[in-house]
């Protein structure tokens, strides 16, 4: 009987030490800033609003709270742009304000591996070449992704991510009104993008 107890007890001793040794467990809260790169296109109807797939910059901010070890629940923050467009139009900025689940497949006492799917709104600001105002529109996002974090310390770690989202299509307004075609159609414009993303996280 003292035998199976001391077993009992090693076996839960050994499950507690296992559990707090995981680099994501339930109730943490994440949070992570990063940069990086990647290829955007923009589509519309007429050559002064479609854009080839550029290079262009990002910067991310993710927060999310762990709702168990396997699942987290989060927004997302992107600002996508490019100053050098291959299209009819000086520059391109897309914001996106996304709410995020994450699911972790992998997890590691140091580090952990993450899938993640975001949906929400955006917002396109184009500057066509030939005025100071821009083309606007709030197209909604669906956005998935992978990221794997690494901790350094504690409470410090790094990350690396990939993306690929994409947009649903919305009207293009000018001057706070809709764009509108020959048959007086409102003028749709989407995007989509690839990303890779690097940066700091911080677990609490």
């Amino acid at each position: 009987m003292r035998v199976a107890l001391l077993f009992a007890v090693g076996l839960l001793w050994a499950f507690a030490h296992t559990a707090q040794a995981q680099a994501v467990q339930r109730k943490h809260l994440l949070s992570a800033m990063g940069a990086g790169a990647g290829l955007t296109t923009m589509t519309g109807p007429v050559d002064s609003l479609c854009m080839a797939a550029t290079t262009s910059g990002v910067v991310r901010l993710n927060f999310a709270y762990a709702l168990g070890d396997r699942w987290s629940l989060g927004v997302l923050y992107d600002r996508i742009g490019t100053e050098d467009p291959a299209g009819g139009f000086d520059r391109m900025r897309v914001t996106t304000y996304l709410l995020q689940l994450s699911y972790r497949p992998w997890i590691g006492t140091r580090a952990a591996l993450e899938l993640h799917a975001a949906v929400g709104p955006s917002v396109i600001a184009i500057t066509p070449s030939v005025e100071r105002l821009p083309v606007t529109a709030t197209p909604s996002v669906l956005n998935l992704g992978v990221r794997y974090l690494h901790l350094l310390g504690g409470t410090v770690g790094v990350f690396i991510g990939a993306d690929q989202g994409g947009s649903s299509e919305a009207p293009a307004r000018f001057k706070e009104k809709d764009l509108r075609d020959a048959n007086d159609a409102w003028v749709p414009l989407s995007w989509s993008a690839s990303r890779l993303t690097l940066g700091t996280v911080i677990r609490f």
